[in-house]
């Protein structure tokens, strides 16, 4: 291994690497970019390889080399916050051939070095690889009765990964794999030989030098094995995208200590791989509903659903315009399973029942959501300018259903937007009362306004327009055609699924539906995405449907699409190049579920 990477390296490897990257691509401190390495390369050959030869041979990078300016393009016509612009990094195109040629040689030797297990970032190896495997472990914790599990999967997502990885851990993990001490040597030259200048209205910054020390924020109760790691590699868990998915038999109880203690939500779905909020459906619903007793006996104080029947609460949260997780959150929290202080006060998992921010009142989901004085501040300063008291505040339930009503009786047809406003401001009043405590963020009613508001916009702009079963549409002549859904056959499911594309960009959307015999909305998902085709939008919807009836195990479950040459694709297992991964994780997926019908 050691002596593949440390051979003597020649001006045709530097070449290579020179030509392997794109010219256009943003240029150095100095406005030269590739196209300029590319188009004089006869000229400027002898010094560009004397300059990467010398590198090798000293494993040390001349001062300045590594120098990147960092320019802010904006997103937006008009930004106004630091997310409204994208970071772009200039850096030397030297620099790039030398890091391209540590970049082929490594390559070289990662089959190696880096497990199996490992399905992504790899060349030959694919992410989708995983999603099959999430989802048998998924069914297996999902289990009833006496194939159930007792087990439990924890989602981990590391929080900036790269960011904050600790140098020193990564030139000892090269040690311990056995690389020779002249490569470590270079290889953390690279990394420690950056340094950054902003440039801001044409100005540039005194020059940053990026760094990573023994500083470490406090991890909150995670088991010993994960502080290990966190301690060893500077890395910290992003306790927003992690989350616990149960096992079938593990008792409410159980669930919510484990949560405590891990400082994790628990999840009824692994999500879409690499991240995603977990889905609220009628399955879950339906359980939650039949576990309602064993809640109230547990926690003391559970009394929804006081003069409102069960399954009309459960209806009317189904039925809010908001995101999936939002009306996950309202449904835990009209149950009162959510982790506030005078819960866990009474379980003994806290010293005080007493509010962590306002420490004056006890922490109750009323005062959590509505009554400390910060959050009263963002609910009058909201769009929605509502006054929560203790006089109209008597449960969380009853304030939601009542506030619901009156927004679908004063606001006409605007009701949905307010809707939407309305879970917003719950959902994220509740994730700055974590982060204060979790991460000691301050909080600041203005910027959760402002946050309730992007994820309301967010939804209304990803879901507008999908509703469109009804509209007509062109053919496959071009002529205009309405589409009418066709329902199953009685006691049977279908799902629907469409997605647009847009060429020039490259972005997409994907919508699925999931119809009883009747015609009623039983679940359904939404992404946004990227990629080359729109018949690999198609695809990309196609398969979502699959993972959400594996999710909720529906048996019988009928698949319809408009895309014709998916279907004759599907049908005739025949793989397509613009969309060959989706198609063949659609095929496994059919494999693995054979009650699963296609049709066009």
């Amino acid at each position: 291994m050691n002596d593949e990477l440390m051979a003597k390296i020649s001006d045709e490897e530097i070449k290579e690497a020179a030509f392997s990257m794109g010219g256009l691509k943003a240029p150095g401190p100095d406005g030269l970019n590739g196209l300029f390495f590319q188009h004089h390369w006869d000229i400027l050959s002898k010094e560009v390889c004397g300059v990467v030869k010398q590198i090798f041979e000293d494993g040390n990078i001349p001062e300045g080399l590594g120098e990147t300016t960092v320019v802010l393009i904006p997103k937006v016509t008009q930004p106004e916050s630091l997310n409204h612009l994208r970071p772009i990094s200039c850096c030397n195109f030297i620099y790039k051939i030398l890091t391209r040629v540590l970049v082929g040689r490594l390559r070289k030797v990662l089959d190696a070095i880096i497990s199996s297990l490992q399905s992504a970032f790899v060349k030959g190896r694919l992410i989708q690889d995983n999603i099959v495997i999430v989802q048998e472990a998924f069914h297996k914790l999902n289990r009833k009765e006496n194939s159930g599990s007792e087990n439990l999967a924890i989602k981990l997502d590391m929080n900036k990964a790269y960011d904050r990885l600790e140098w020193n851990f990564l030139q000892r993990v090269m040690e311990e794999f056995g690389f020779n001490n002249d490569w470590v040597k270079l290889m953390m030259s690279c990394v420690r030989s950056a340094t950054y200048r902003f440039k801001i209205n044409g100005i540039l910054s005194t020059k940053i030098y990026p760094q990573r020390g023994a500083q470490e924020e406090e991890i909150y109760q995670l088991i010993q094995i994960i502080n290990k790691y966190t301690e060893a590699s500077g890395q910290r868990i992003n306790t927003e995208k992690s989350g616990l998915i149960f096992g079938s038999q593990v008792s409410i109880q159980r669930r919510v200590n484990i949560e405590e203690i891990t400082g994790m939500a628990s999840w009824e779905d692994p999500g879409r791989y690499l991240g995603s909020d977990g889905q609220y459906t009628v399955k879950i619903g339906y359980r939650y509903a039949k576990e309602e007793k064993d809640i109230k006996e547990e926690t003391k104080l559970s009394k929804a659903s006081t003069s409102q029947n069960l399954r009309e609460v459960w209806e009317v949260i189904w039925r809010l315009p908001v995101p999936q997780k939002v009306r996950m959150f309202l449904w835990r929290a009209v149950h009162r399973i959510l982790s506030v202080n005078i819960i866990l006060y009474q379980r003994k998992n806290v010293v005080r029942p007493t509010c962590s921010i306002c420490q004056d009142e006890e922490e109750t989901i009323e005062h959590a959501l509505l009554l400390c004085p910060w959050t009263k501040a963002v609910w009058f300063g909201s769009s929605l300018q509502i006054v929560p008291t203790v006089y109209n505040v008597t449960s969380f339930e009853k304030w939601l259903m009542d506030t619901i009503q009156k927004i679908k009786s004063r606001t006409g047809k605007e009701h949905e937007k307010f809707l939407c406003n309305l879970g917003c401001v719950c959902w994220c009043i509740w994730k700055a009362r974590n982060q204060h405590i979790f991460q000691q963020t301050k909080v600041n009613p203005e910027n959760i306004i402002i946050s309730s508001e992007h994820l309301a916009a967010d939804y209304h702009n990803a879901t507008k327009g999908l509703n469109m079963d009804n509209i007509p549409r062109a053919g496959i002549y071009g002529e205009r055609r309405r589409v009418t859904w066709r329902p199953p056959p009685y006691n049977r499911l279908k799902a629907n699924t469409d997605a647009t594309f847009h060429k020039k960009t490259g972005k997409a959307a994907s919508a699925v539906v999931i119809r009883n015999w009747q015609g009623k909305i039983i679940t359904g998902t939404t992404s946004t995405f990227t990629t080359t085709s729109a018949l690999a939008a198609e695809a990309q919807a196609y398969r979502e449907a699959l993972i959400l009836i594996k999710n909720l195990q529906i048996p019988d479950c009928l698949i319809e699409t408009d895309c014709l040459p998916l279907i004759q694709a599907i049908k005739a297992r025949m793989l397509i190049a613009e969309a060959d991964v989706i198609i063949r994780d659609i095929l496994q997926l059919l494999d693995d579920d054979k009650p699963s019908y296609a049709s066009f």
